[in-house]
């Protein structure tokens, strides 16, 4: 492939009998640099849908726009082995109008009773849109829970109250309703209305019993978890794993949460009035850890619990009136905080912004911000310092970057597509990716990442998403949170 001659991506055969197919979406934007395996648009025929892939690497330029009716053959889009837009880019006639909805959608309006013809929106009906037509059309008007006892001011409303009779249907034994589809599920209870947003799966056997329901886009449930609550409110792009067993009164999740296998919350007390668990964005709960919930449990962003972690905010059995204790108090959790594997953390505890315990520790009492404890029960080791000069994080992202090489040769990219530029950001590199200490330069226009201010712009691209996963493996996390989250392919924790 040259510059003169870009290679072509041609309609391919959907169906046998059918030489006619619509561009139902295009997956990236004109100039766009894809690598081989890339989906870079879909078609579908009145008979199924295709997501088309590139053969090649190169510089992606399409001549179809979604909507458009085209013959199998005919030329969809070029790849330019340059960024150079080419100079003549032909089109494909059109062969008529293009049809009212993708096949996956006209099934799907089919099974849910949809009329397509009520739809009004411009351009190719989605399955997605007739997901949020039969929302619109069966979901009751979101009400406020009503508590039972006056809310403090950081209890957020929780919008998706769910019809009783339909929470009540589906706890009955035999219901069926935990191995139902993904879609079905989704579907019912939109229906009876809990807000979810799109994207959202369910494995068999995962269900939510709560009186009100908010799901953000892109969440999954693994298999068998079972969540019963009051309320519950998750964020964006959260992964519960399988087998999670979670009773709490009030939940309320950030984005980005990945709750791991085996999970135990609530227990004793679990629906209190006290009973809350609040987790802030881009927090790890890994595999089979505890957490109490007789009272409340905050944990800040970027937080993480390590395996078979325990959090209790009660200590009681043995009766008072013998002498014994019972102990009932919140643990609060800051940000950036490290409690590491088959801790114990104990009613009352509070630890600081950026705290860590070691492995094993029974944690009490306030652990100071950015101090490291050990030991059971768990006192001062050592304190992180900060404010490292810009020498220090320099000679450290100079050993990061060598891993980042490696990566990208590893994926097959090319290590010299990405730069780390130190305290100079470079507007005339010709990298597509950019890390250096401070913002993107004007006139660069590739994926910047800058270590002030732990914010990345630009293109969502593989070799990005290879040099933020080696920083990540460094604890070096960047804002927006969610971005490019889908394309991990579940190495967050690599």
């Amino acid at each position: 492939m040259s510059a003169a001659e870009p290679t072509s991506i041609v309609i391919p055969q959907v169906s046998v009998n059918e030489d006619v197919v619509t561009v139902s979406s295009l997956a990236v934007k004109a100039g766009t640099q894809v690598s081989v395996g890339d989906i870079v648009f879909s078609v579908s025929t009145s008979k199924a849908d295709m997501d088309v892939d590139t053969q090649v690497g190169g510089y992606f330029w399409p001549v179809v726009q979604v909507g458009d009716q085209v013959r199998v053959g005919a030329i969809a889009a070029y790849l330019t082995e340059t960024p150079d837009k080419p100079a003549t880019l032909a089109k494909p006639e059109p062969v008529g109008a293009a049809p009212r909805a993708t096949h996956k959608a006209v099934e799907l309006a089919k099974k849910l009773g949809v009329d397509l013809g009520a739809i009004d929106q411009r351009g190719i009906i989605r399955e997605s849109d007739i997901e949020a037509f039969a929302a619109r059309q069966t979901a009751k008007p979101a009400a406020r829970l009503k508590p039972s006892a006056p809310a403090p001011e950081t209890r957020a409303a929780v919008a998706g109250r769910i019809d009783p009779e339909f929470l009540a249907s589906i706890r009955r034994p035999g219901s069926g309703f935990a191995q139902l589809a993904s879609d079905l599920k989704v579907m019912l209870y939109r229906k009876h209305g809990a807000v979810i947003d799109q994207n959202v799966t369910f494995e068999p056997g995962a269900v939510i019993y709560a009186e009100a329901i908010e799901i953000g886009d892109g969440c999954q449930f693994g298999s068998n978890t079972v969540i019963y609550a009051e309320t519950l409110r998750m964020g964006v792009g959260c992964l519960i794993g399988h087998d999670n067993d979670i009773m709490c009164r009030r939940i309320q999740f950030g984005d980005m949460l990945f709750l791991v296998n085996r999970v135990l919350i609530g227990q004793g007390g679990a629906f209190n009035d006290e009973a809350e668990l609040i987790v802030g964005h881009s927090c790890l709960i890994s595999s089979d850890c505890l957490v109490n919930t007789a009272s409340q449990v905050r944990i800040g962003d970027r937080s993480c619990l390590s395996p078979r972690v325990s959090i209790f905010t009660h200590s009681h059995w043995q009766n008072v009136l013998d002498g014994y204790h019972a102990n009932f108090a919140p643990v609060s959790i800051g940000n950036d905080v490290w409690i590491t594997g088959n801790c114990i953390v104990t009613p009352g505890a509070i630890m600081e912004d950026g705290s860590q315990a070691l492995a094993s520790s029974v944690v009490s009492g306030h652990v100071p911000e950015r101090t490291i404890v050990s030991g059971v029960p768990a006192k001062p080791v050592g304190k992180v310092r900060g404010g490292l000069p810009f020498e220090t994080k320099d000679q450290l992202m100079r050993g990061i970057w060598h891993e980042v090489e490696r990566a990208a040769r590893q994926a097959g990219l090319d290590p010299a597509d990405a730069v780390y530029a130190a305290n100079r950001p470079d507007a005339g590199t010709k990298a597509s990716v950019q890390v250096a200490f401070g913002p993107r330069p004007a006139g660069y226009e590739g994926t910047h990442f800058d270590l002030d201010a732990y914010q990345v712009v630009g293109p969502n691209t593989r070799m990005a998403d290879e040099v933020r996963n080696v920083l990540r493996k460094h604890g070096i996390r960047f804002e927006p949170h969610h971005w490019r989250y889908r394309a991990d392919v579940g190495r967050f924790n690599a």
